[in-house]
């Protein structure tokens, strides 16, 4: 039966392959980017200029870290493919079906990793439930369907380990999962702290089974580290800095939380009672067979993991959190449903299949739904930057340099050089330009020759084109403070998007010509 199974996973797969290759082939260039976050540009943009040996720069002039640095380098090989004709637009196809294949892969993993455990089929039922999570909810072009493929690696690598010097294999899986999202660093304190609470009672894990696994952590990430301190004066890249804070009113902590997917959250109580049941029943699983205990002890080391991320989220970030920011609590959520999934197939042996077959045709369906539904996605703003970007591909020559915030796709389509102007993906120097109040002289000086701004919260009057003159300063993340305002005038718009959805309410998006004597 394990080989009908793997046989109907396979199939499984294959279908899902072909669904998402079909999607990303066939789907409309502006529906694509309308389900794709800015920010996943930021990486297709630097890549771009990595190929072309300008450096890690967004923005042609100057040097950023403000990326997980893992994606960026695995992708920039592709936009190579650039000079022998590939556009820009099918490259970023491409990307979203190597996303795919990712994907599968990371199921196919996790499947082999629960089939340790268990050889019935909750693997397949499991595996299925995690493709349907990540494809649906992280394929985004950012670097979220590598960090679940290497994620699923280091599981896999842990449930195998047959050798003390496995560990050290493990901890290079561990470390290039750090590097594929920086904030997975977690894993190494969990990785500790499950070892010393393993240590006490079954003795599974030794103090250099720790030493081996933080070895290959660091082979792996310590060279990222050396290059931003000796490049960027700080081992945190600017991103990072920028997200950064310390706050300790539980009132910032809840504000943090309060716009994200609530049941996110319910995983961080899931996994404290999965804990507290684990170490309370510990010298109960002594008796349990190794891969059991191998598979407990990957539940414990993401539940600890997300506890200390959780944590440090609350008390330590201040803006930009979004979906992929919390990836690991959901996949943590399914792998605790492994034993109690497990528990149900035994006791009911006879609609076992019945089941599975059940999970694999919705799921597929499921999927499938999804991916027909995106062509037909209201127009959101990215969808709007797009059109804007292809306007200006088309209506400005290709030496004028724009400046805009949440810049990837208008800089990645428009083919233009783009100074980002909240400064994620800017240098650390842009932080004291806006603290010293010398934006306007910094845009002159980089030869700024139009500003594109997308929002306008509370402006009617700019909205409808009622207006002379908007004052927009911007505000530096990492000393809190706004910089010189930018004057823009009614008369220098050179591009007026149509009214467009953005959060419940009417908006636009312009493009200003950009005078300094104003």
């Amino acid at each position: 039966m394990k080989n009908k199974n793997t046989i109907l996973f396979y199939v499984f797969l294959l279908l899902i392959i072909f669904v998402r290759f079909y999607l990303f082939y066939s789907i409309n260039m502006a529906k694509l980017v309308n389900i794709i976050p800015d920010d996943a540009s930021y990486y297709f943009k630097i890549a771009e200029n990595l190929a072309l040996g300008k450096g890690m720069t967004f923005d042609s002039f100057h040097q950023t870290n403000g990326v997980h640095p893992l994606w960026l380098f695995i992708i920039t090989p592709f936009f190579l493919l650039e000079h022998i004709g590939l556009s820009g637009e099918v490259i970023f196809r491409i990307l979203f079906f190597l996303q795919t294949i990712l994907q599968v892969s990371a199921g196919f993993l996790i499947y082999k990793a629960i089939r340790s455990f268990t050889n019935n089929n909750v693997p397949i039922i499991i595996s299925a439930l995690f493709l349907y999570l990540i494809i649906i909810k992280f394929t985004n072009g950012l670097e979220t369907p590598l960090f679940f493929f290497m994620l699923s690696l280091l599981i896999w690598f842990i449930v195998s380990i047959t050798y003390l010097w496995h560990w050290f294999i493990a901890g290079i899986a561990a470390g290039l999962c750090i590097l594929s999202r920086l904030d997975s660093i977690f894993i190494v304190p969990a990785l500790i702290i499950a070892a010393i609470a393993d240590y006490k009672t079954k003795k599974y894990l030794t103090p250099r089974t720790v030493v081996y696994f933080v070895s290959g952590v660091i082979i792996i990430v310590s060279p990222y580290l050396i290059y931003n301190q000796l490049v960027f004066g700080s081992i945190v890249p600017i991103s990072g800095i920028l997200k950064s804070s310390t706050s300790y009113s539980l009132l910032s902590v809840s504000d943090n939380f309060k716009s994200l997917n609530k049941l996110y959250m319910l995983v961080f109580p899931l996994a404290v009672v999965y804990l507290s049941f684990y170490w309370s029943k510990l010298n109960r699983f002594i008796e349990s067979s190794a891969s059991q205990n191998k598979y407990r002890f990957v539940v414990v080391l993401l539940c600890l993991t997300i506890i200390m991320h959780a944590i440090h989220t609350g008390f330590f970030m201040k803006w930009g959190l979004f979906d992929w920011h919390f990836a690991l609590y959901p996949v943590t959520a399914i792998f605790i449903l492994v034993e109690p999934v497990n528990y149900l197939i035994e006791k009911l042996p006879r609609l076992k299949y019945l089941i599975t077959y059940s999970a694999l045709i919705l799921i597929l369906g499921f999927i499938c739904y999804r991916s027909a539904s995106y062509k037909n996605f209201p127009k959101d703003w990215t969808e709007v930057v797009y059109n804007a970007a292809v306007w200006t591909r088309n209506h400005t020559s290709q030496d004028k340099i724009f400046a805009m915030k949440d810049a990837g796709h208008f800089a990645f389509f428009s083919g233009r050089e783009v100074i980002n102007l909240d400064g994620l993906v800017n240098s650390f120097n842009y932080q004291d330009v806006l603290r010293d109040k010398k934006l306007n002289d910094y845009l002159s000086q980089n030869k700024v020759s139009y500003i594109v701004q997308h929002a306008f919260p509370g402006r009617n009057d700019i909205i409808s084109g009622d207006y002379e003159m908007f004052s927009l300063p911007y505000i530096s993340h990492k000393f809190g403070v706004i910089s010189d305002p930018l004057i823009l005038l009614k008369k220098d718009e050179i591009y007026r998007s149509g009214i467009y959805n953005h959060g419940g309410k009417p908006m636009v998006l312009l493009i200003w010509k950009y005078n300094h004597s104003y």
